[in-house]
């Protein structure tokens, strides 16, 4: 089944890693084993916040590359991201929504409405259409 209210923000995001050799005991070979050789360290990372609609929210690239072996990569990665995610969330236009537009052109595309906009199922009988119709709109341009 597939459903039509698109995420409101989307990350695109990609680590670079560094490989060191990794020390291991003999292995034997009677029996079924994983040799590790190598560990992957991350030593940087980039992302992109995209919003749906720009004129909600800018788009924002962020790159990070660790200043040393020390850097804990993926924790500031989280960090980061997890702040960037606060700030959007808490413009005034995510958390104050206006009214809804509800144009003329929204209103004869409603009337007409036979199927459910989000599964695209028959869901509206005869005589009950005005009890089971409702009207979405996004929260975050308040269109219809």
């Amino acid at each position: 089944m597939s459903y039509s209210i698109s995420v409101p923000v989307i990350v695109y995001a990609d680590f670079e890693a560094v490989t060191k050799p990794v020390h291991t005991c003999q292995l034997n070979s009677k029996q079924s084993y994983t040799k590790q050789y190598q560990k992957h360290i991350s030593s940087s990372f980039c992302y992109y916040i995209k919003c749906f609609d720009d004129t909600v929210y800018e788009g924002k690239l962020v790159i990070y590359t660790a200043k040393g072996e020390d850097d804990d990569v993926a924790h500031i990665f989280l960090e980061e991201l997890k702040e960037d995610l606060r700030c959007i969330w808490s413009k005034k236009k995510f958390k104050d929504p206006v009214n809804m537009i509800f144009t003329e052109k929204d209103k004869r595309n409603y009337d007409k409405a036979t199927k459910c906009h989000i599964c695209g199922k028959d869901g509206f009988a005869e005589g009950d259409e005005k009890k089971n119709k409702v009207r979405y709109y996004c929260h975050l341009t308040n269109r219809f």
